[in-house]
């Protein structure tokens, strides 16, 4: 009576993920016999499946792709639009074939979690901050009916009863097992909480830090790494740690990790600050901002202080009880204030600031005038 084109008793979709958006599939039923039929159709799996005579996310999409929201689907899905109000709109559950004719139709399969098949909306899936969590592949199975009726259509009052409870009135059925496997993808990175921090840069050098993204399911993880309001493009690039070759997008396959290299390369003095952000291709839930800092000088830190007076201090021989006495100077070449702590190791050593020479001989002047003023009273 009719049969649906190039499906032999099952439809199976693979690698679909778990994120609040359809898997649109292509079908199409042809009529074989030579009258107008009609067929109804119902499934098993309740508000997971839906049919639809057209739907404009479909309408320039190659026939080579079968399954749309998939991983098969995710390296090419960026060149089509995507609008999910139109899978949620239009829904049919019969549609009329005349003699010999040939109609496109397009499922919409909206997976669910196998522990809320009771919950009528499952669009409040979160994804958890918890960096340990992992998430595994699941199945979803079921059945479609297809119900045919020659030419006199159902009454109206027969049209309205459920056709799963009077099968037996069909003229033809159709069954067709359904099976789908899910999995809800998951982006997670060490430096979410900690940053990128450049500290004690200098102006015509290159610094690095490396960063780990890692893949928390079983599906495949598209990803992707955007930089917020850089206006200085060419001072950083990413790398593949392993490879050294520029960042690619290829994909992170399950429960694997990439390591990044973060490259610097300032070319201005002052305090830098960037937006990193992660974004999981196929979840737009699962996002994570970080945080980049850069502290760019003219000179190294390192070099902002010089011991002048060299870099060994030899106190030569000394005497049990008596304090041996060096100097040390230090000189601050840079262009603001240095603070500096002094931490003897393996000595019993005290530092003390040496006064100005010109205050002390002051102060021995003073000192001997009252001395010798004393000592002329004690004589009177």
């Amino acid at each position: 009576m009719f049969e649906l084109t190039g499906i032999h008793g099952r439809i199976t979709l693979d690698n679909v993920y778990l994120n609040g958006l359809h898997a649109l599939r292509r079908l199409e039923l042809r009529n074989l016999s030579d009258q107008s039929i009609l067929i109804k159709i119902r499934s098993n799996l309740r508000n997971q499946i839906a049919f639809q005579l057209e739907n404009e996310n479909m309408r320039n999409v190659p026939d080579t792709f079968e399954t749309t929201n998939t991983v098969g689907w995710s390296c090419e899905a960026e060149k089509y639009p995507f609008n999910q109000l139109f899978n949620l709109i239009n829904h049919i559950d019969e549609i009329e074939l005349g003699p010999g004719q040939c109609r496109p139709i397009v499922l919409a399969f909206l997976p669910e979690r196998p522990d809320s098949a009771d919950n009528e909306d499952d669009f409040d899936m979160s994804v958890t901050d918890d960096s340990s969590e992992t998430f595994s592949m699941f199945n979803v199975t079921g059945s479609l009916f297809f119900f045919g009726y020659y030419n006199p259509m159902p009454s109206v009052e027969d049209g309205s009863k459920d056709v799963l409870s009077t099968s037996s009135l069909a003229d033809y059925q159709l069954s067709v097992k359904f099976r789908a496997s899910v999995c809800q993808s998951a982006l997670w990175t060490d430096a979410a909480e900690t940053g990128l921090n450049f500290d004690d840069c200098v102006l015509g050098e290159t610094y690095s830090k490396d960063f780990v993204i890692q893949n928390r399911s079983e599906i495949d993880l598209y990803w992707l790494l955007n930089t917020i309001d850089l206006s200085k493009s060419d001072w950083l690039q990413f790398i593949d740690a392993e490879t050294n070759e520029l960042l690619g997008d290829k994909p992170i396959s399950s429960y694997s990790s990439k390591q990044i290299r973060l490259l610097f390369m300032p070319k201005e003095v002052g305090e830098f600050n960037y937006d990193l952000q992660l974004e999981n291709a196929n979840d737009t839930r699962n996002v994570i901002q970080m945080k980049i800092h850069a502290t760019v000088r003219s000179v190294l830190r390192k070099e902002t202080l010089i011991v002048s007076s060299g870099n060994v201090v030899d106190f030569g021989d000394c005497v049990s009880g008596s304090w041996a006495i060096q100097q040390i100077v230090l000189n601050n070449v840079s262009e603001s204030p240095v603070e500096i702590r002094f931490i003897p190791e393996g000595a019993e050593v005290i530092f003390d600031i040496k006064q100005d020479t010109t205050v002390m001989e002051n102060n021995n002047t003073v000192t001997e005038r009252t001395e010798a003023n004393t000592r002329l009273h004690s004589m009177r």
